[in-house]
């Protein structure tokens, strides 16, 4: 019964909240709304209860405690609505109107056996009825102009998330690379519309390319704007410098001037220099970058220390390098792969993926591994949707 009532009561407060971020004028109207809803209930309780307390004493006491009581719930349900700092006691508002609710519900099965049909209709009743009507319908029209509002601005913000989504696609689209020196492939699915995650592949020389791979805090709009900056950044830093720890500490700089608070990014990146085959990387906060070694059969993580960008002026940078060989994959993901859920509750995790690693022994291109390794993770999750991003880079050395 409890959980039933949490329920209904956090139901309540999903609608209710359809106020708060409207202009002050739907949400005058949305306030005069919910006022004529208590006006009409307190005209028809008057109606219920009148005849039932008819030649009591204590009648006129009682309905003017009644109405008081619906004056203060009025009140305390149009406050949240105009004033801001009244938003967080809005479970306040909810719990008392439906235990207000119950309350009546309990006088109308007392009373509505003690109200007789065929008793002459004075003009006070007529009056009541009259109010009561209007007040629904007023009530009515108000709240029915502020879901038409809502619903054009919906439609409107609708519209302006699927351009938002266009361009992301623009920004990080589905990449596909093979030549001499290396396979690349590389994807990159939102949990929703707009997404914070990004990858990018730089070549800076014949010999030399640069590997990136970022993920913003958040999924939405803001996320992806933030995204957007970081990966015009990155490649704007790279004209000037390839030395990763000197890139990094810049673009720490600029999140933090772009980004409030709240926000922070994680990012690894690193330069594949083929020449020497060897890889060189910096880590801000992510996921450990994986190698699966073909000549060995194994899969091992490197995570150089860094912080995410956007937390600190002073964060510092650790540069990690290693080599490697012919068939040796590499793997830049975002941490919606890893913490892809089953209904239990329990993550795939990084070991789960560096297994999958070691099963596919490098056979087949970066592609074959990303179908075979969502495919597992599809398996292991069940049809549950997506909680994070899902980003996925894959590089196989040819000529090691």
């Amino acid at each position: 019964m409890k959980a039933t009532i949490n329920k209904l009561l956090e139901y309540s407060t999903r609608e209710y909240d359809i106020f708060f971020h409207l202009p002050r004028r739907l949400r005058l109207k949305g306030a005069g709304a919910v006022f004529f809803f208590y006006l009409s209930i307190v005209c028809l309780s008057h109606l219920a209860l009148r005849p039932f307390l008819n030649g009591r004493a204590e009648a006129d006491s009682f309905l003017l405690q009644l109405y008081a009581g619906f004056l203060v719930v009025a009140v305390v349900s149009i406050l949240p609505i105009l004033f801001p700092p009244f938003r967080r006691y809005r479970w306040v508002v909810m719990y008392l109107s439906f235990f207000w609710g119950l309350l009546l519900a309990l006088f109308y099965a007392v009373s509505i056996n003690q109200v007789l049909m065929d008793q002459p209709v004075g003009v006070t009743v007529k009056v009541v009825w009259a109010t009561g009507f209007l007040a629904i319908v007023l009530g009515l029209t108000l709240y029915a102009s502020v879901l038409k509002a809502v619903v054009a601005e919906k439609s409107l913000m609708e519209a302006e998330i699927q351009v938002a989504r266009r361009i992301q696609i623009q920004l990080v689209p589905e990449l596909e690379q093979d030549d001499e020196l290396c396979q690349i492939y590389g994807k990159s699915l939102p949990a929703r519309e707009v997404g914070g995650d990004f990858f990018d592949v730089v070549r800076l020389s014949e010999t030399r390319m640069a590997v990136a791979i970022g993920d913003v805090s958040g999924h939405n709009i803001a996320a992806g704007l933030l995204m957007a900056i970081l990966k015009g950044a990155f490649r704007t830093e790279l004209q000037y410098t390839t030395n990763l720890e000197h890139l990094a500490r810049s673009l720490n700089r600029t999140i933090l001037e772009n980004s409030d608070k709240q926000m922070f990014v994680s990012f690894m990146c690193g330069i594949f220099d083929f020449g020497e085959n060897s890889l060189t990387m910096v880590n801000a906060g992510h996921l450990p970058l994986l190698q699966y070694r073909a000549q060995k059969g194994e899969a091992v993580q490197w995570n150089p220390a860094g912080m995410a960008f956007g937390l600190s002026k002073s964060a510092k940078y650790q540069l990690q390098k290693t080599f490697y060989k012919t068939d040796d994959v590499f793997l830049f993901i975002t941490d919606g792969l890893e913490e892809s859920a089953n209904p239990a509750g329990e993550e795939y995790g990084l070991e789960r993926i560096q297994q999958f690693m070691v099963a596919a022994k490098g056979q087949g291109g970066p592609q074959d591994l990303y179908q075979g390794l969502m495919a597992d993770i599809r398996e292991f999750t069940g049809p549950h949707p997506a909680r994070d991003d899902l980003t996925f880079l894959g590089l196989k050395v040819k000529n090691g």
